[in-house]
């Protein structure tokens, strides 16, 4: 799906910056303006980010090992337009590209990196025929080329999609709505190699009916999407929610899905399966939401409990060498319950979350890679006048970092701290410092972290 990441435009004239720095020499800059010209809109943004990093391999004896920094530099550019044409109609454009270059450890005493241009761009039109019809419609194109610069040479990947979309909602009677939409995707590999597909296309279809009677909601989905590369696929989801009294709600739903493997996924220099299958899965869901007040307090509790089982479920996986590749599990579930409380005050806000899950290969009961049984996050977040401070604790249970559960990642907890300071009603001042006991602990085997950081820096609007 073709996406332009930008704000819209507004017809008031606006502007906002920001500058931070940090750790490892990580600078960011980011700055926006927008106004309007008449009836016309426009917004334009640009950024740049660049970090000396950190050596990415942590074992000195893993093949590609270079002890030196792998860092990145980044830049982007982004614009949008919006040209009102009476009250009920609207034609738009936006645009937007971005550059990184990313060092990694590759190749023994070789300076590896993989410089990305991702870029897009969109023309849209937003057109009320009705007071119960809106319609919504858009064509784009999105580019995704990459080299990755070895010692044995530059490998260059380039994708392109296009895509066109039109999208139509219904107002119903009652409180009750209608959405009915086309999309066409059309996917080519633009590098020139004998892949055995090179382009694909896909036809979707798609309805979705929400609706409310009193305490009943309902919403239902029906999906069918036509790929040139692997056949028709319809897939769809039901979802129920009853409101048994005004501080206790539940909802349950049932699902189906299908995911085909990216042209990354395929056929990506050194990080690929051209082999892979597309996912199929289905899904069943069920919770419980409470809410209350207490002494102007807000607390909402939930627990959600959920069993997806999947076929040819896509994992990335590393083998002993750090050949990293995407692999299919033939039939996987992932099934557990999610557990969880906000509560919101004048001056505090706590949160707190606790996923207990069973991510496993039904064939070998093994965990499914770079997945944990447990994982909990309990924050707080304090303001007073100008100020806002917070604090944050994450933590995983053990996972593997093989199929084979041979490989062994510990658990972790990570505490990071935030402050603000708002100098001025259009200036604020922010402090950020992640892990700040400085945890040794790893997502893949193998791989750095980078340890405590701290960031700083200001931000600016009008």
């Amino acid at each position: 799906v073709i996406q332009v990441f930008t704000r819209r435009a507004t017809a008031t004239a606006t502007a906002a910056a920001s500058a931070g720095y940090g750790s490892f020499a990580t600078a960011t800059v980011d700055a926006r303006v927008a106004g309007g010209v008449g009836p016309l809109r426009v917004g334009i943004g640009a950024g740049a980010k660049r970090s000396d990093g950190f050596n990415a391999l942590a074992d000195p004896a893993a093949y590609g090992y270079d002890a030196d920094r792998d860092g990145y530099r980044g830049e982007n550019v982004s614009a949008d337009v919006a040209l009102p044409l009476g009250v009920d109609h609207e034609l738009g454009a936006k645009y937007l590209r971005n550059r990184l270059n990313a060092q990694y450890d590759g190749d023994p005493g070789f300076d590896n990196r993989t410089v990305t241009v991702v870029e897009s761009w969109q023309f849209t039109s937003r057109d009320r025929f009705a007071a119960a019809w809106l319609s919504r419609l858009s064509a784009g194109e999105g580019s995704d080329d990459s080299v990755s610069k070895t010692a044995y040479g530059d490998y260059p990947f380039q994708t392109r999609q296009r895509q066109f979309a039109w999208q139509n909602e219904f107002t119903l009677p009652g409180r009750s709505s209608l959405v009915a939409g086309y999309e066409r995707l059309d996917e080519r590999i633009a590098t020139d190699a004998a892949f055995a597909v090179t382009r694909r296309t896909t036809d979707s279809l798609l309805l979705v009916y929400q609706g409310r009677l009193d305490a009943h909601a309902l919403q239902a989905n029906l999906r069918h999407d036509d790929s040139s590369q692997y056949g028709s696929r319809t897939t769809g989801a039901i979802a129920y929610g009853y409101q048994v009294a005004p501080a206790l709600r539940v909802a349950a739903s049932y699902g189906t899905a299908f995911k085909a493997p990216s042209f990354n996924d395929l056929y990506y220099p050194g990080f690929s399966s051209p082999d892979l299958a597309p996912e199929t899965a289905t899904n069943v869901e069920g919770g419980v939401y409470g809410t209350t007040m207490l002494d102007q307090v807000t607390i909402e509790a939930r627990v959600v409990g959920y069993r997806n089982r999947v076929r040819d479920l896509i994992v990335f996986q590393c083998d002993a060498n750090y050949v990293c590749l995407p692999a299919n599990v033939a039939r996987a579930t992932l099934e557990g319950a999610t557990l969880g409380i906000d509560v919101r005050g004048a001056a505090i806000q706590l949160r707190a979350s606790l996923d207990l899950a069973h991510p496993h290969d039904d064939a070998t009961g093994n965990l499914l890679p770079r997945r944990a049984r447990q994982h909990g996050v309990l924050g707080i977040d304090y303001r007073a006048a100008a100020w806002r401070a917070g604090a944050e604790l994450v933590a995983a249970g053990e996972r593997y970092d093989d199929a084979a559960n041979r490989v062994r990642l510990p658990g972790y907890a990570l505490v990071n701290l935030t402050a603000e300071w708002s100098a001025l009603p259009s200036l604020t001042v922010y402090l950020r410092a992640d892990n700040v006991f400085d945890r040794d602990y790893q997502l893949a085997a193998g791989y750095a972290t980078g340890g405590a950081t701290v960031q700083a820096g200001l931000r600016w609007r009008i």
